[in-house]
């Protein structure tokens, strides 16, 4: 199987190729997604990003700024029905990556256990855990009851922690209710932490939105990059119990680093817009200014400045364009694989990829290589005989590339 590095080097050493075949590479979404609003970007991010280098915040907390994360925690109550959580239970870390590095360093400070269950289909947990020294027990997550049993019996009841994703990456479906009763009832029971990666846990398309919980056990893993489609956006947090926060404080002043300030503003404004959506009101400047959560002087100087009547209806728009746009791609790459013999579609919930199932015995490969199209090779993600895409871009760009794809396979045996 090919490694991370060996898919990234060889998609790499393609970029050229890919472009002049098709204008479009398909897994990395990320850089082309949602093209109809990239004029919203521009008129999101640049009257802020200036005024915050006018601004010269400096440096703050490892943990981020405090009125960052009291808005986070004031979000994150709201969203869990959990009255117990303040600015403590938040640190806020250079993207979803770096949240999960911070957040399993920080959890098994002077664990006895070296043994980690994670649940696949998953991301790149893994090389985190093992560069930690711990070892990896897989389970499959989309069998529940097979799970259960696993997770169940007398060799894991020792681990050091839980790990998976909800929803799951990189299919987009929630993880069944009844998996994630049993492993909060064995978390507390054997007093191991329970990790979830909720990073487009706010993007669901077609279904309603999964109900978040926390308990004295869990640690929560977010990213912002992902619901406005800003991958250069490098802020996550980790919302978890006050010793863990402090323990990743500690260990962000000599390996991690905060977001640097004017991501951290442009934060502070997107979690008070999300704040009002989830309580029913209408974000407005003035309920803005009218909260008492902790900002700096620097900061209000800052965003004074800016039109946030106007910025909170960006955010509103962006994100109801992004996810037509996403629905669109969804629906065109549903269309195109519903009769294909060779391919098999599972449609996800939420998020903006996808997966399909290979009935062939092409790889990622032979496919590029004949159509200029990049799957994923989902080998990657613990999930062998499947490819990830990304339905993020136009539905005539995904057309393009599915028709390419299934003519290939069907014609080539």
């Amino acid at each position: 199987m090919d490694s991370f590095i060996d898919y990234y080097e060889y998609i790499s050493d393609n970029k050229t190729r890919i472009k002049s075949k098709l204008g479009y590479y398909y897994h990395f979404g990320k850089g082309d997604i949602n093209r109809k609003v990239i004029g919203h970007k521009r008129a999101f991010f640049e009257p802020i990003v200036e005024s915050c280098f006018q601004g010269n915040l400096g440096y703050c907390d490892p943990a981020g700024r405090k009125s960052t994360r009291e808005l986070i925690s004031r979000y994150e109550a709201l969203n869990r029905n959990c009255v117990d959580l303040s600015y403590k239970n938040i640190a806020l870390t250079l993207g979803a990556t770096n949240a999960i590095y911070g957040a399993l360093s920080g959890a098994l400070v002077n664990n006895r256990s070296k043994k980690i269950i994670v649940f696949t289909p998953c991301y790149t947990y893994v090389e985190a855990i093992r560069s930690l020294g711990y070892e990896v027990k897989f389970i499959d997550i989309c069998n529940t009851e097979e799970a259960c049993i696993q997770l169940n019996r007398s060799e894991n009841a020792d681990c050091a922690a839980v790990f998976l994703a909800n929803p799951i990456f990189p299919i987009g479906k929630q993880v069944d209710p009844l998996l994630i009763t049993e492993i909060k009832k064995l978390s507390e029971l054997n007093n191991f932490y329970l990790f979830i990666d909720e990073v487009y846990s706010d993007m669901w398309l077609n279904k309603q939105k999964v109900v978040n919980f926390y308990t004295k056990n869990t640690v929560i893993i977010r990213s912002f990059s992902k619901e406005f489609g800003i991958p250069g956006l490098r802020c996550g947090y980790v919302l978890g119990p006050e010793e863990l926060i402090n323990n990743i404080r500690r260990k962000n002043e000599y390996v991690f680093g905060t977001p640097i300030v004017l991501f951290e503003v442009l934060i502070d404004l997107i979690v008070f817009w999300k704040l009002c959506i989830v309580s029913g009101s209408v974000p407005t400047r003035n309920k803005f200014f009218g909260c008492d959560f902790g900002l700096e002087k620097k900061q209000l100087e800052i965003i004074k400045k800016i039109d946030l009547d106007g910025f909170f209806n960006t955010c509103e728009s962006f994100t109801i364009e992004l996810l037509a746009t996403l629905r669109d791609g969804l629906i065109e790459s549903n269309d195109i694989l519903d009769s294909c013999n060779t391919l098999e579609f599972i449609e996800p919930d939420c998020g903006f990829n996808a997966v399909v199932k290979n009935k062939t015995s092409k790889t990622y490969k032979d496919i590029f290589n004949s159509t200029g199209v990049v799957l994923t090779p989902c080998e990657l993600f613990n999930l062998p005989n499947h490819f990830r895409f990304t339905f993020g871009d136009s539905a005539e760009s995904i057309s393009k590339a599915w028709k390419r794809v299934v003519e290939y396979l069907e014609k080539t045996p």
